[in-house]
């Protein structure tokens, strides 16, 4: 019994890990139609736009 509870628990918080990392990885991006789509992320700022380039300020990015 001890046993069945612990799998569904587990079983349990690994499927809301699932679901949050896919809302979070999946609902972060809009696409962007200058960039046949390519994904933008929804709270990076731009920065300067060119013709072919825009450049944009996102905190969570490395440099």
């Amino acid at each position: 019994m001890l046993k069945k509870i612990v799998t569904v628990t587990i079983a349990g918080i690994l499927l809301m890990g699932a679901v949050i990392f896919y809302f979070v990885t999946f609902f972060a991006y809009i696409p962007f139609a200058k960039f046949s789509g390519f994904p933008v992320p929804k709270n990076a700022k731009l920065v300067k736009e060119k013709e072919r380039v825009d450049i944009y300020d996102w905190s969570k990015a490395s440099e």
